[in-house]
């Protein structure tokens, strides 16, 4: 009995990461499942003709992934391929990567039904696909581990900002009452100072604000108030990191952040629903603060103004986001937010 036989239609340049990915399908089918891959190196043999070989496999295929990337956009070979399958009666899905939306694509590719892989959830999605085309049922397992691996391979910077667009702002506060620490009498001009020597374009408005791109610094006598665009997060908190040890006497381990959203999104902030949920997919409470959770090297809170038993007041809808200032990653940042709405542990009001 033949195999039954998926066609990955991609851009050569992706052939990385789809060959990782095809190595995990065929690992997690047993080798049960071929899937055809035009730039795998094994798919096609050298000396073949390799429009003939692609024709011939998808003669032979009945469910075609197609991969649409920055990288495929470029390119009008996917079209080919899957107008060429689907006028074939083939099984096509458009699987949106490293950043892709499918639902924001424009004809013909956003008619079809497909899905984006943002987390390891979307790998699984493929996995429910398999089984429902070819009567399996092989376990729909895939792991936080093996999505991280998979786009490691990518040739494109993966920025997970998918819901980026329900963040409002993201702020962060140098208290002059931090314990333990002091403020130096010449802070604010101390952090002029170093965004001068850095070159780092910044306009002073009098004695106390400091606008820069994305962000915007206010000194008053409590504290020093940072207020963070979204798309700017990643240079503007490697300034903010560096800034500690300009402003303050002795050295800081870890500090936070806090992601505020629109006012359409709403948050999971019941503690012993919220713990449950998590803990579903392997997110544990902190054991050292326990009204926080731990995410990788972050730990992490949802805050609301509602919720009466919140130890601080809290303005709006936040997650409040503990990291490490010598060993922080803004990506994880984003794959969290990214996960939590995922999860529906923060979602938009219909």
């Amino acid at each position: 009995m033949e195999k039954p036989i998926i066609f990955f239609s991609h851009s050569s340049k992706d052939k990385d990461l789809l060959i990782s990915l095809r190595n995990k399908i065929l690992r997690k089918t047993s080798k049960t499942i071929e899937v055809f891959q035009s730039s795998d190196g094994e798919s096609i043999p050298f000396g073949n003709n390799w429009i003939h070989k692609i024709e011939h496999n998808l003669n032979d295929t009945k469910l075609m992934f197609v991969f649409v990337s920055p990288n495929s956009l470029k390119s009008n070979w996917i079209y080919f391929e899957a107008g060429y399958s689907y006028s074939k009666g083939i099984k096509v899905i458009p699987i949106g990567i490293i950043g892709i939306d499918i639902g924001k694509l424009a004809p013909p590719i956003n008619l079809l039904q497909g899905f984006n892989i943002t987390s390891y959830e979307g790998l699984n999605n493929l996995i429910t696909i398999i089984n429902r085309e070819f009567s399996t049922s092989f376990s729909e397992d895939f792991n936080v581990d093996d999505y991280e691996e998979l786009i490691s391979r990518s040739d494109i910077k993966l920025n997970i900002n998918h819901f980026f667009n329900n963040v409002d702002y993201i702020k962060t506060e140098f208290s002059s009452k931090l314990k333990d620490n002091i403020q130096k009498e010449t802070a604010f001009d101390d952090v002029c100072s170093f965004l001068k020597d850095k070159d780092i374009k910044h306009t002073i408005d009098g004695k106390n604000r400091i606008y820069l791109h994305g962000m915007v610094i206010l000194k008053d006598s409590e504290k020093f108030e940072f207020k963070i665009d979204q798309l700017k997060l990643d240079e503007n908190l490697k300034i903010i990191n560096s800034l500690f040890d300009i402003v303050y006497e002795n050295g800081i381990g870890m500090y936070y952040l806090t992601i505020h959203f629109t006012e359409e999104t709403e948050l999971m902030t019941t503690n012993f629903k919220l713990s449950s949920r998590l803990s579903n997919i392997g997110i544990e409470m902190s054991n050292k603060y326990p009204s926080l959770f731990e995410y990788k090297n972050i730990l992490f809170a949802l805050d609301d103004n509602l919720d009466t038993i919140s130890r601080k007041s809290i303005v709006g809808k936040s997650l409040r986001v503990v990291y490490d200032i010598k060993n922080c990653d803004v990506n994880e940042i984003y794959e969290l937010i990214n996960l939590l709405f995922e999860q529906k542990l923060i979602w938009t009001k219909n």
